[in-house]
């Protein structure tokens, strides 16, 4: 599986073989939005898809016994953040040291106390290596990973 903001026009189709293409068109923009290509042998449906001030999709997963729900979250830099509202965890546009960072955003400062208050942990390591290049800007930048934390 794998989640993405994109660039893509409404009108033009996108294919990978072997996946299927969940996708989320960003409405009155000529471009944009998101998607999840999840393989062919995976159930599948998505269920969400909100567009507001963030972006994102909701996908019930299933493969034999293992059910999982799956969000793919954009929030653009000129839109407020509103952590309170949102499903689950994704593209947040913020920084912190604790996730790679040699400086922290005051985004990056409310996705951390959010993470505190939602009892989720941090699967990325500051020393991990950046999982995306921007050609545009010619930077790197890490894609937060995080997840429910088990109870003891």
């Amino acid at each position: 599986m794998s989640s993405m903001k994109t660039h893509l026009q409404p009108k033009i189709s996108f294919k990978v073989r072997g996946y299927q293409c969940f996708r989320s068109n960003r409405i009155g923009r000529s471009k944009g939005g998101i998607l999840i290509l999840v393989r062919i042998n995976i159930d599948a449906i998505q269920t969400t898809t909100h567009m507001d001030d963030s972006e994102f999709q909701v996908l019930n997963v299933k493969k034999k016994d293992f059910y999982m729900k799956l969000v793919n979250l954009y929030s653009p830099n000129d839109k407020p953040l509103s952590l309170n509202a949102l499903p689950a965890v994704g593209d947040f546009n913020s920084h912190a040291q604790s996730w790679g960072y040699d400086h922290i955003y005051k985004r990056g400062e409310e996705v951390e106390n959010w993470q505190d208050d939602q009892k989720l942990n941090l699967i990325n390591k500051p020393e991990d290596q950046p999982t995306f290049y921007s050609r545009r800007w010619r930077t790197t930048s890490c894609i937060l990973h995080i997840r429910h934390r088990c109870a003891n």
